[in-house]
């Protein structure tokens, strides 16, 4: 059967509250019986049963002794000695001989009516103490139906005989105080606990009664309408933790979900243009008989728009294979300055085909914890980007520093530098350049062949790299892209 949380708080409570009652009984009963034997009422009594005691010992030693007085007229006297109550209760005594080895059989014992016939033992503990002519006071059960506190006292007779004189009473008072304390706890302690139990039942439920408003409006929330919240409660606790966390992690999700809408539709332009673009060159040329030369100029606007939507196909796919691969791609030591060389090279020629002084300012060794083949793509993305956003004449500058201190990084980083004098980024679109198809000019982006993905991916890598990027432009008169790697 499944339990819910408030029911399984409350039980929990019902049985820490059962534990601690417990608890409490042992060492409260614990406390008071220990009280009640050391209380002047015990030691009063202790004294009066040891004065019994010495003042019946010292008439057996003016006496011959019950060897060689008859039993009945022993115990008659014995009776007298000893005294026939204390504190209102009869006074058990016992004389018996003074056994030479502990657990001895006795040869002849005397005892008073109080005793019922019944023996008192003789507990180690008073035989150590006789043996050391030492007087003993020891509580003694099974005797009675309550405890007996017994006095042991060597004594002699006249004949000088030895004996155990045993003289106690019966503990019933304290048995009944104790047994009264027990009883009040059962009666009144079940009472107490279900009392306390439906205290916290109710106080668990009006602690849990936000947390169920909560899950209420938390039902409600469905991927279509991510614009509600939980209400937030005004407390500084777990739960106004919980709610809070709640509504971070909804607006988390609203904005995952605008990203995805958002994404599909920019997806959706992106593949849709070049398709207009081509479906309307292929009905154009088909309306009327045409010549090789239009046929292939048609052909090669076809051959373009299908290289975009191959280049949209190919980045999407790359970028879905980041998210998917993050985890598993493996980092291995890649030296960053023999890259970047290779790289230069391999862009140098669009370079010079765009009529664009392309130069190397400054390269430092460098070595990195990274993927080759995504640094790659990161350097080339950056510096094609460059290229396709300057003019003719205008001048692009590659920069790998080992140190990146006066860049505005650390020592422990190494900077890479892309610097242009190309169209330039406005300040309100600085904030947007890394997202997916974003693109500053959506004119100059179909000119260059542009799909507004470069520099998403660039951003994705530099994550799975710990890096950071850093950018500043001015409109119409260049950019700077200042890209911060962990050094190896």
């Amino acid at each position: 059967m499944r339990l819910s949380v408030r029911t399984r708080l409350v039980l929990w409570f019902i049985a820490s509250i059962t534990l601690l009652f417990v608890v409490m009984l042992y060492i409260t009963y614990g406390i008071f019986s220990h009280a009640i034997y050391a209380s002047d009422v015990t030691v009063r009594l202790d004294e009066i049963l040891l004065e019994r005691a010495q003042r019946a010992g010292s008439n057996i030693v003016l006496h011959r002794g019950p060897f060689a007085t008859p039993p009945e007229q022993y115990s008659s006297l014995f009776s007298r000695w000893i005294g026939y109550d204390v504190f209102l209760n009869p006074a058990c005594g016992q004389l018996r001989d003074y056994p030479e080895n502990f657990g001895d059989e006795p040869l002849i014992i005397i005892r008073n009516n109080a005793l019922e016939g019944r023996f008192i033992p003789l507990t180690q503990f008073a035989y150590a103490n006789l043996s050391r002519g030492a007087h003993s006071v020891e509580t003694i059960e099974n005797v009675f139906q309550y405890p007996l506190r017994v006095v042991t006292l060597l004594v002699h007779d006249r004949e000088g005989h030895r004996y155990a004189l045993q003289i106690g009473m019966s503990m019933q008072f304290v048995s009944t105080t104790l047994g009264n304390v027990l009883l009040k706890f059962f009666i009144w302690g079940p009472f107490l606990i279900l009392a306390i139990s439906l205290t916290g039942y109710f106080f668990v439920k009006a602690s849990l009664k936000p947390v169920h408003d909560v899950v209420l409006v938390a039902r409600e929330i469905t991927a279509e309408d991510l614009s509600r919240r939980v209400p937030v409660l005004e407390t500084d606790d777990e739960i106004g933790d919980l709610s809070i966390t709640l509504n971070d992690m909804i607006s988390r999700l609203e904005k995952s979900f605008e990203q995805v809408r958002q994404f599909s539709d920019d997806v959706s332009h992106e593949l849709k243009t070049p398709l207009a673009v081509i479906r309307g060159e292929v009905e154009v040329t088909l309306r009327t008989e045409r010549s090789g030369e239009e046929y292939r100029s048609t052909l090669v606007s076809i051959l373009e728009e299908s290289q975009k939507l191959e280049s949209i196909m190919e980045n999407l796919l790359f970028l879905s294979r980041l998210d998917v691969k993050k985890k598993s791609i493996c980092l291995s030591d890649i030296a960053l300055d023999e890259l970047l060389i290779e790289v230069f090279e391999e862009t140098a020629l669009m370079a010079k085909e765009r009529g664009i002084c392309f130069s190397l300012r400054q390269v430092d060794e460098v070595r990195v914890h990274g993927d080759g083949g995504l640094l790659k793509r990161l350097l080339v993305n950056l510096i094609q980007n460059a290229l396709k956003y300057t003019k003719q004449g205008g001048k692009v500058e590659v920069s790998l520093k080992s140190d990146s201190i006066g860049c505005g990084g650390s020592e422990k980083e190494a900077v890479f530098i892309v610097s242009d004098t190309g169209i330039g980024i406005p300040r309100i679109d600085l904030p947007h350049i890394f997202d997916r198809f974003y693109r500053v000019d959506k004119s100059r982006s179909a000119k260059t062949g542009g799909s507004g993905l470069g520099l998403t991916i660039v951003k994705k890598i530099l994550d799975i790299h710990h890096g950071r990027i850093v950018v500043r432009s001015t409109l119409k008169e260049g950019s700077t892209f200042f890209v911060y790697l962990p050094k190896n």
